[in-house]
């Protein structure tokens, strides 16, 4: 069986921009010239099941 642990492997975070409700970017009130953003953690693994049969002759 394989990834019994279900690991994870982490990547650099993602960025996005937070939104409103109506969708629309939500500007810094410390710079607004620039937008807020959020990090977005970014991680890849599954759990893979899998039986193996090994028959020798």
């Amino acid at each position: 069986m394989q990834n019994v642990y279900a690991y994870e492997v982490e990547f650099p975070d993602n960025i996005d921009v937070v939104r409103d409700a109506q969708g629309q970017p939500v500007s810094d009130p410390q710079n607004p010239g620039r937008y807020l953003g959020k990090r977005l953690r970014n991680t890849s693994g599954t759990r893979l099941p899998t039986l193996g049969v090994i028959i020798e002759l």
